[in-house]
């Protein structure tokens, strides 16, 4: 289907110029419509809504600046207001009254007489400028969306978040760390100074005051402080030193944890570390969904005999069931738990098992719940209340009786006279609820496990935004890439905008991943605190705490690197000594694997103009990845050549296990990773520097066969770089 043809209106006094343009214009494939005055212009403008106007400044009666500010803030014309406006005027020699034009947001500002072509080409150029301005809105919204679920993500983490600037002074803190200390909000932190004053009911908190005088992180410090609700709490201090990208100290990062009650929630919390772990594997939202709600009913997690989940409508006017898990029958209960009483599994396999999967079509109780809907407007409804109030609710028959909790319809629907509902919400606004009862087992539902069903929620609630938001992104992407093919000129300024808005992605997936880590390093940590170990096993506990610092170490710095890569500090180097260099930084690796290495190198490659760090990077991380795949020994070989005049070739090739088509078409996405401790940065790093470096990089595999990797770089880095006798060159050819 053809795109409508774009609209042009002329407000000049001219006649003849009236008859030159409308027949140009439509010749070229624009529709055209003409005004002989402002007035006349304005009313026409109302009614054509034009995708440009012509605008002659000197005009009787209202002449352009008159009509062009009427354009600008008439609320009559508010939907015109975006709409390119270029100014004719035979006032050449007014350089004043030409910057005045521009400075008032006119696009174009065009001198008569002019070339009919000329004046095309000024049209085509504001339709571009236009359209680029546009998305450039649209990705700036999408960038404070992920900036704001940044922070929702941090207000919801179960600890106190702090950041300080050099001098201990509170830069940025959560709500959690508000609520511990009994501060209305995070806000009323801002600018207290950690060094010299104490937060309330506590000593004061010299762990800061070591990370910024020493710039080295403090890996616990802990200390007992009262509550404002009088309650004496044990406090974990843990804080890093915060440096810029030159290195040096801004401040301090940092997090309180109460563990008061670590001891007794230690078994939890590593369940809901295995949960969210599992929940941040997926981003396909229905998978997700059953995820989720396998661990509400699996014996190893929650136990719930059912669970379902019932999401906002996109009206916003009533709960609509989405999907259930659990059995139908006291009988169908019965066999589901006799066959799984007789696998051994702990809770990672049995949700990789039966969680990561869509529900069987024919399932009887999640195609009931799928039947299920009521509005919010029936306020006695604990379902509404529980999305209103965002918090858990217990229907019990007690409740009924008190009128404290009621829920009739679904009661009726349940057959069940006790269940719980708790909340799903994502960045502090409800999106739907989990109900989940004991109506086979009989088991009461205790305050701790609703507490941990409100937990887990909370985590489910990020995670189903994130889905959300994924898709959302991934259709943006798309329209995103047909603009770029419209919109050649503005290529540049379209990339850099959309990495922009991948490091929000980034941002939101890193705050999941690096929690992780945290959380096991805290627990293991608290864990040696408090029961004394033998040394073997307090061997053992240092071993896991050491590969999990260095497993957040490895997100972090994949991560920056992701999100800081500079550009290339280029110079004339020879690319085979980059090899060379890089090969044996790996030597001991491959005599430890066994495995062979064979180097075909052109020995008269020309020089090229390129960043030697940034290149070391790239080879580096194909040559650790080609080592992973051969556990067992093979052959690296690498190679390079020239290809023609104008670009040459490395090979690098492994004999190892090959990678699968579906991988393949993934393995340079952001975060997909294939390898347990992976972050799925490395390989997407090593993409943006090879194109950086106006090179590209291609990949061949057979499983069972091996896998070579193709990097072709340009020979002439830029085109007016010239190399010097020593192979360095001037900075301002590198910038």
């Amino acid at each position: 289907m053809e795109e409508p043809r774009k609209r042009i209106l002329l407000i000049d006094d001219d006649a003849v110029m009236h008859g030159l343009v409308r027949a140009f214009l439509t010749r070229v494939g624009y529709e055209f419509a003409g005004a002989t005055d402002g007035r006349q212009g304005l009313e026409l403008a109302r009614s054509y809504r034009p995708d440009l106007i012509l605008l002659d400044y000197m005009m009787p009666e209202m002449d352009g600046i008159g009509v062009y500010d009427r354009l600008r803030t008439d609320p009559e014309l508010s939907a015109l207001r975006d709409v390119p406006v270029i100014m004719l005027t035979a006032r050449n020699d007014d350089a004043g009254l030409r910057s005045n034009m521009l400075q008032r947001g006119v696009y174009a500002y065009l001198n008569k007489p002019f070339g009919l072509h000329e004046l095309r080409n000024v049209i085509e150029n504001a339709f571009i400028v236009s359209e680029i301005n546009r998305r450039n809105l649209e990705l700036q919204e999408e960038i404070r969306r992920a900036r704001d679920f940044l922070r929702s993500v941090v207000d919801a983490a179960p600890v106190g978040i702090f950041v300080t600037d050099a001098a201990g002074k509170v830069v940025l803190s959560n709500r959690f760390l508000a609520d511990l200390f009994g501060f209305p909000s995070a806000e009323e932190l801002a600018g207290l100074d950690l060094i010299r004053e104490s937060l309330p009911g506590a000593p004061r908190l010299t762990a800061i005051e070591a990370v910024l005088e020493r710039g080295e992180p403090l890996a616990s410090e802990q200390v007992s402080v009262h509550a404002p609700d009088g309650r004496r709490l044990l406090l974990n201090v843990r804080a890093v030193p915060q440096r810029d990208s030159a290195g040096r100290l801004q401040g301090s990062v940092g997090i309180l944890e109460d563990v008061t009650s670590a001891e007794k929630r230690a078994v939890e919390m590593t369940m809901l570390t295995q949960i969210a772990h599992a929940m941040q594997g997926t981003l396909d939202l229905e998978e997700l969904l059953h995820l989720i709600l396998t661990c509400v009913t699996a014996g190893e997690a929650l136990g719930f005999s059912r669970a379902m989940i019932l999401m906002l409508s996109e009206d916003e006017t009533e709960l609509r069931g989405t999907m259930g898990v659990g059995p139908s029958s006291p009988e169908e209960a019965a066999t589901i738990w006799q066959s799984l009483s007789r696998e051994k599994m702990t809770l990672p396999e049995f949700l990789e098992k039966y969680g990561r999967r869509r529900p069987d079509p024919g399932d009887r109780f999640n195609n009931f719940v799928k039947t299920l809907h009521h509005p919010l407007s029936d306020e006695r409804c604990v379902l509404a209340r529980a999305l209103r109030e965002q918090r858990a609710f217990v229907v019990s028959e007690r409740s009924r009786a008190e009128g404290m909790a009621r829920c009739d319809w679904l009661s009726e629907k349940l057959a069940s006279r006790e269940f719980v509902c708790v909340p799903l919400v994502a960045r502090g606004k409800g999106i739907g609820v989990v109900v989940a009862d004991n109506l086979y087992t009989g088991h009461p539902l205790e305050a701790e496990l609703v507490e941990l069903l409100s937990l887990l929620s909370n985590q489910a609630g990020l995670a189903i935004e994130r889905a959300r938001a994924y898709a959302h992104l991934a259709r943006q992407k798309e329209e995103l890439e047909t603009a770029l093919g419209r919109l050649r000129q503005a290529q540049d300024r379209l990339l850099e905008a959309e990495r922009l808005a991948t490091i929000g992605q980034m941002a939101a997936q890193v705050a999941h991943e690096i929690r992780n880590p945290l959380v096991t390093i805290g627990g293991f940590a608290r864990s040696m605190l408090e029961v004394p170990r033998d040394p073997e096993e307090t061997r053992v506990i240092l071993g896991i705490i050491a590969d999990e610092a260095r497993r957040l170490e490895n997100i972090l710095n994949n991560a920056l690197d992701f999100a800081r890569l500079s550009r290339p500090k280029r110079q004339w180097v020879d690319l085979n000594e980059i090899l060379q260099l890089t090969v044996f930084l790996v030597q001991d690796e491959l005599h430890k694997r066994q495995i062979r290495l064979e180097k075909h190198m052109d020995l008269h490659l020309p020089k090229l103009f390129l960043d030697p760090q940034q290149m070391r990077q790239v080879f580096l991380n194909l040559f650790y990845n080609a080592l992973d795949s051969m556990p067992e020994g093979g052959q690296l070989t690498v190679s390079t050549c020239s290809v023609d005049e104008r670009q040459v070739l490395v090979e690098i090739s492994d004999t190892g296990q090959g990678i699968s088509a579906d991988i393949l078409q993934n393995m340079f996405n952001p975060f997909f990773t294939t390898k347990p401790d992976g972050t799925g940065l490395g390989l997407p790093i090593a993409q943006q520097i090879v194109h950086a470096h106006g090179g590209r990089i291609v990949v061949d595999s057979e499983l069972g066969r091996g896998t070579t990797f193709r990097i072709f770089l340009p020979i002439q880095g830029e085109a007016d770089a010239k190399p010097t006798g020593t192979g360095s060159v001037a900075e301002s050819a590198a910038g």
